[in-house]
């Protein structure tokens, strides 16, 4: 709380005002307001408005709920939240101004609009959910992955994305996330609003508040689609491979880099005369 004259001079100010800018009351009693806690940048507008009252009898501040830097003793702008009231007595009018540090918050909602940001532009899906798997929050992620824009999905069951054989499984991992477990790089099966199925990479975890209490639950997941198709051709591949080796009429044998025989399909086993265990890791030029 700051008391302040007409002729701009600090009046009152008490113990809290000491803590938020660093003067004491016997510091700054009889100081204009201006010199002592206004930016040198916003100290024209301030004057300005000053005069605007005395000439009006109105001010463009009063009486409304602004949010404003202010200056600390040791030099330092900070954000405040200010009510400036005119207080009219005996003829005289004085004003009292109520003013509030908020810059933790302001660092806090920064933090939570920095990291909504980066929520936003993720290629993975990041959902929020309520304990009972309603779906709270949907990032553009998720509507690339899943196909629905967040109209369509928020307040619906994330069982909703779950083909019919995989529903067992949502409820499971809900069942986790109540007991304040967490669910991660599970991969699994999930269905487009086009109805293909994809495969993704879950990772869940529950959401709890400052006192430890479970809110909620938050789902990341990563389309690995593309990297299991690959995976099955690789696989389809390399089964070709050795059915193609071990039917082969020919003896074929495998070496390493050193010449050592890794491996020999049945035809090598009559044309060399060994079985396979007393050529392995032996050198083929020695055998």
């Amino acid at each position: 709380f700051i008391g302040m004259d007409t002729a701009g001079r600090i009046t009152d100010w008490n113990k809290r005002a000491e803590t938020t800018f660093g003067w004491t009351k016997e510091e700054v009693l009889g100081k204009v307001l201006a010199d002592m806690i206004i930016p040198p940048a916003m100290r024209p507008m301030h004057k300005k408005g000053l005069e605007s009252f005395l000439a009006t009898g109105k001010g463009p501040i009063l009486g409304k709920h602004l949010e404003l830097s202010a200056l600390h003793r040791d030099g330092h702008e900070f954000p405040v939240e200010l009510t400036v009231w005119p207080l009219r007595r005996e003829g005289t009018v004085h004003f009292n101004a109520f003013l509030r540090d908020v810059t933790e918050r302001k660092q806090a909602q920064e933090v939570r609009e920095y990291l909504a940001a980066i929520v936003e532009s993720s290629d993975d899906a990041i959902i929020g959910e309520t304990l009972e798997g309603i779906i709270t929050s949907w990032n553009a992620g998720a509507q690339k992955i899943y196909g629905y824009d967040a109209a369509e999905v928020i307040g619906r069951h994330a069982s909703l994305l779950a083909p019919p054989d995989r529903i067992d499984e949502v409820t499971q991992i809900m069942a986790k996330l109540r007991r304040g477990e967490s669910c991660t790089s599970l991969e699994t099966v999930r269905v487009r609003k086009d109805g293909a199925r994809i495969h993704v990479s879950l990772s869940l975890s529950p959401i709890k508040e400052p006192g430890g209490a479970i809110v909620g639950a938050s789902a990341i997941a990563r389309d690995i689609t593309k990297q299991k198709q690959e995976q099955e051709a690789l696989l389809q591949s390399e089964r070709q491979y050795v059915e193609l080796v071990q039917g082969a009429p020919d003896p074929i044998i495998t070496l390493d880099q050193h010449g050592l025989v890794k491996t020999m399909n049945p035809a090598a086993e009559p044309a060399f005369g060994y079985k396979p265990e007393e050529l392995a890791d032996k050198k083929f030029i020695e055998t």
